[in-house]
């Protein structure tokens, strides 16, 4: 009742100063679970925080906006996992392919899409699209989930917005070609860090020139 009240005020404030839609701050959302794992010294498992406060946070995301994800892709516990960190009351469409998803953010009909992170067709498309691109902004799941729960897999989560730090983070490149007149899609890797890269996301190491794809906060590690 009190996040609900501290909500409204929020709201208002954002209203006023025209900065409603940045509602989504995955990197500040980050900072505020690992305070909350740390300190979890007891026998809790880690797993049930992060849902319990997950499923307050974006059971509260519609009344700062529309608030709906779309889950791209047919693999097994990919929707378990986006329901795990998005909550039970948080609309969840579903596609079968996440290049569907991703066209869905693109054109507004969803705030956020979750594909899986092997889904290298997707990851050519968004390195592909260049400045205008989407933003992959973090990697599921954010804990280990507990045992016996049902499969999980491993999913980047794509937005329009882009990605801020959270003070540890990775960050997804596509390298070029030595051609340059493409993206190799063998050549999809992480960094440890946060990078940007220029106005146009690229980003240079040592001879090989990159796009950004986007940045995540490091998941939990027990």
């Amino acid at each position: 009742m009190r996040r609900v009240e501290l909500v409204d005020e929020i709201t208002a404030a954002k209203t006023e100063a025209g900065t409603l839609h940045r509602f989504l701050r995955p990197g500040r959302e980050a900072i505020i679970l690992r305070r909350l794992l740390a300190r979890n010294r007891g026998i809790f498992p880690p797993a049930a925080l992060v849902r319990m406060w997950r499923e307050m946070v974006c059971a509260l995301l519609p009344l700062q906006g529309t608030f709906s994800v779309v889950v791209g892709g047919s693999e097994s516990g990919l929707r378990d996992t986006a329901r795990d960190f998005y909550g039970s009351s948080t609309l969840m469409p579903e596609t079968d392919d996440a290049i569907t998803a991703m066209r869905r953010v693109e054109e507004g009909r969803d705030r956020l899409a979750v594909i899986p992170t092997g889904d290298r067709d997707a990851l050519q498309m968004l390195a592909c699209q260049g400045r205008a691109a989407l933003h992959i902004v973090a990697l599921l799941p954010f804990v280990p989930p507990a045992p016996g729960s049902g499969s999980r897999c491993e999913a980047f989560v794509l937005s329009a917005t882009a990605p801020e730090p959270s003070g540890d983070d990775r960050t997804v490149i596509a390298v070029f070609d030595d051609s340059g007149n493409g993206v190799s899609q063998s050549r999809i890797t992480t960094l440890d860090g946060w990078h940007q890269g220029d106005e146009e996301r690229r980003i240079t190491m040592d001879s090989l020139t990159g796009m950004v794809l986007g940045s995540y906060p490091a998941p939990f590690q027990q």
